[in-house]
């Protein structure tokens, strides 16, 4: 065989269709090890525009998620009728539906697109709600020549109003549209329903003391993750250092009845730039973050704590 075509160097996600949810869960657990498995509902309002062929559809499904190392395991079980998941069950039974990969060179496998007219039919168009391609403004000028060495277009001030399925055209607050053929889109990030119609905090996020973490006006209620009013990142890693200093400080309360340590904003996350390299962002209150050039070193560091992490929430570490 000649060749190596667009390279793939590893499968990251593989997607499998099944007919029952909580039987193949069972089953690769029982038979292969792979969980825990974390169980997600997706169906309207939070599915909204779906289109099979140039038919608009009602798009119902449960999903499970699990890690299997470096690699997410997806079940898709649809529950609702008339769809790609369901014409997939009907002509193939249960099985791998899609895979999401890595290709060791970048560039070669836009070559391997290119040379067969496909790679000229395909544009990514980046859209952000600020000025800038980033909330934190050195995140966004490291990011900025990124995408423009990839060739990806962007525009920054585009607050999304409507997306118009149809038409396929998304449209912006400002008055700016953008076509598209398939939108991957982030819903606007909100804190949880029950805590603002319980009247804990305003737009669902509880009001946290910035560095003791607890409860604005409760000296014995703790807040840590994504539900704290905060300023940073709602990210893994947030919750993990915050939970560093409330450990910490909670045993000192029930020994010497106050705290000992203050929580200072400390984040840190991962940056894949492709190519098997990577950077990160670590920052906290008072320092902002200064991506690094990316490098493989970086990548492999991630992905070696990807399968310890893992390894460990599975017990076996």
């Amino acid at each position: 065989m000649k060749g190596k075509g667009i390279g793939i160097s590893k499968v990251v996600h593989i997607g499998v269709v099944v007919k029952d949810l909580e039987r193949s869960m069972e089953q690769y657990f029982r038979t292969m090890g792979i969980g825990p498995w974390h169980v997600y509902t997706l169906r309207p309002p939070f599915l909204q525009e779906i289109f099979f062929g140039k038919e608009k559809i009602y798009l119902a499904m449960k999903l499970a998620m699990a890690q299997l190392g470096n690699v997410a395991m997806e079940l898709i079980q649809p529950i609702s009728e008339g769809n790609p998941y369901t014409e997939f069950l009907e002509r193939c039974g249960e099985g791998v539906h899609h895979l999401g990969v890595e290709v060791e060179d970048y560039e070669q496998a836009l070559s391997f697109f290119k040379e067969r007219g496909m790679l000229d039919k395909v544009q990514l168009h980046y859209t952000y709600p600020i000025g800038r391609v980033h909330s934190l403004e050195n995140v966004a000028k490291w990011a900025q020549p990124e995408f423009d060495r990839m060739g990806i277009t962007y525009e920054t001030l585009f607050n999304m109003k409507e997306v118009d399925g149809k038409a396929k055209v998304l449209r912006s607050e400002e008055g700016s549209e953008a076509k598209f053929d398939l939108l991957v889109a982030i819903p606007p990030h909100r804190g949880m329903e029950v805590i603002e119609k319980n009247g804990l905090g305003q737009n669902g996020w509880i009001p946290t003391h910035r560095q003791r973490l607890n409860m604005e006006g409760r000296e014995n209620v703790f807040v840590l993750g994504d539900t704290t009013n905060l300023p940073i990142s709602k990210a893994g890693s947030t919750a993990h250092f915050e939970a560093e200093t409330l450990g910490e400080n909670i045993a000192a309360l029930v020994k010497m009845g106050t705290v000992t340590r203050d929580y200072d904003g400390k984040v840190f996350c991962f940056i894949e730039a492709g190519k098997n390299r990577a950077t990160y962002a670590m920052f906290n209150y008072t320092n902002p973050p200064e991506p690094r050039e990316p490098t493989r070193a970086v990548h492999w560091f991630k992905t070696a704590y990807n399968k310890l992490y893992w390894t460990s929430a599975r017990g076996l570490l």
